[in-house]
């Protein structure tokens, strides 16, 4: 935008002004392919950053225990690295803290059993720690080894039973939190945050939590048909993002969508579609690495990183001659 202001009336101002406005430059976020897992599979748990993330069992059609893996692996940015095995093969476990520093949150192991099993892992080994109050499956997590929320998952009960209950860790116990609006399950990943600003977000239900009560989001999703078993990354509450998911009758696994605490915009699309993958990371830069992609493919290996867009505001100018 331009404009230009002259003279005026004799025996006025003869000065010229000058007016030059240039405006926001937007950058797209991208998504880009990362290194592959050594181990593909989907149901697994996941967290930490895009330099230093952690994967964890899950399910994969050639384990040798009832589909379940003990596999675990650690990304640096570039490649994944086998390291020490979870203690039991599990699948639809979930995942909370860094990579050096973890709690994973228990899944069914391989006679369908449910469980209340806590471990944590230093980045060498992994710990029993005390058990969840409540045994369960596919609940989500978030927070920290030592301020850690498990949110909602199924009881053991045929067919499974989704719960609102969650429960907040202090690195030593397990005690009661709020209660989820609704009750939710075959989450997996569809958490973030921490344990006093997390959001859990799946299509058809979204609530954020303050570290006491939970409070259903009123803003509209955009995706067009339901999906479970989304991927939610992010900072929390008020900035988080969904990806990829299951729906009805086949896995699409591409749409992206972003809240900013107010409204929902739609976001660059995975690559890949894909559900029940690992992923962590912040609002700026995310990672989701293995799934389940076409129907019955549990082992998807792939990785790949998102970099959020920028807006670099120009200045306006006035020049006097």
């Amino acid at each position: 935008l331009a404009g230009m202001h002259t003279g005026g009336m004799p025996g006025y101002k003869t000065a010229t002004e000058e007016y030059n406005n240039t405006f926001d430059v937007v950058t797209q976020g991208t998504w880009a392919s990362g290194g592959n897992m050594n181990t593909g599979r989907s149901m697994l748990a996941g967290t930490g950053q895009v330099t230093a993330a952690l994967a964890v069992a899950g399910m994969i059609p050639s384990a040798p225990v009832g589909y379940r893996s003990q596999a675990t692996e650690e990304y640096n940015g570039t490649a994944w690295t086998s390291v020490t095995n979870y203690p039991t093969a599990v699948r639809a476990g979930s995942a909370a803290g860094t990579q050096t520093a973890a709690v994973v949150l228990p899944g069914t192991k391989a006679d369908n059993s449910f469980n209340a099993e806590i471990y944590e892992y230093d980045g060498t080994n992994w710990t029993e720690v005390n058990e969840l109050n409540t045994p369960r499956a596919a609940s989500s997590s978030v927070g920290t080894q030592t301020a850690a929320l498990c949110i909602g998952g199924a009881t053991p009960t045929d067919p499974w039973t989704p719960k609102t209950e969650t429960e907040e860790y202090d690195g030593t116990n397990w005690t009661a939190g709020g209660a989820l609006p609704a009750a939710q399950a075959h989450g997996d990943n569809a958490a973030t945050g921490t344990q006093t600003a997390a959001a859990f977000a799946t299509t058809g239900f979204d609530a954020t939590y303050d570290g006491s009560s939970w409070t259903a989001i009123s803003a509209t999703q955009l995706l067009g048909s339901p999906q479970t078993s989304m991927m939610a990354t992010g900072d929390g509450s008020g900035d988080f993002y969904m990806n990829g998911g299951e729906t009805p009758g086949g896995r699409s696994g591409l749409s992206g969508q972003h809240y900013n605490g107010t409204v929902y915009a739609t976001t660059p699309t995975i690559a890949t579609g894909r559900n029940s993958a690992a992923c962590g990371g912040t609002s700026s830069a995310m990672w989701i690495a293995g799934g389940q992609g076409p129907p019955g493919a549990h082992d998807a290996v792939n990785t790949e990183e998102f970099t959020a867009g920028s807006t670099a505001e120009t200045g306006s100018t006035i020049d006097f001659d």
